[in-house]
């Protein structure tokens, strides 16, 4: 079992349209543009990033390269 995990939680709830591969193609500016503004690294979120990757590094993660190794994974918690 992993000791020093990390988990992603869902912090604010925002709209979202969708887009096909076509219209992100044709008007890939404009696609950047929806972006939210508000994603600055700050240097505490860098020091928990830069300890994330580190984490991984030294194997102390588990990494999933298809839904189902996923699923797995999230059954045996």
């Amino acid at each position: 079992m992993l000791h020093n995990s990390y988990l992603c939680m869902k912090l604010k709830t925002r709209d979202m349209d969708a887009l096909s591969i076509r219209d992100f193609r044709n008007d890939l500016a404009a696609s950047f543009d929806h972006a939210p503004e508000d994603l600055t690294i700050t240097p505490a979120l860098q020091k928990r990033i830069d300890e994330a990757e580190a984490a991984c590094r030294e194997g102390l993660c588990v990494s999933c390269s298809t839904t189902e190794e996923l699923d797995l994974f999230f059954d045996s918690l």
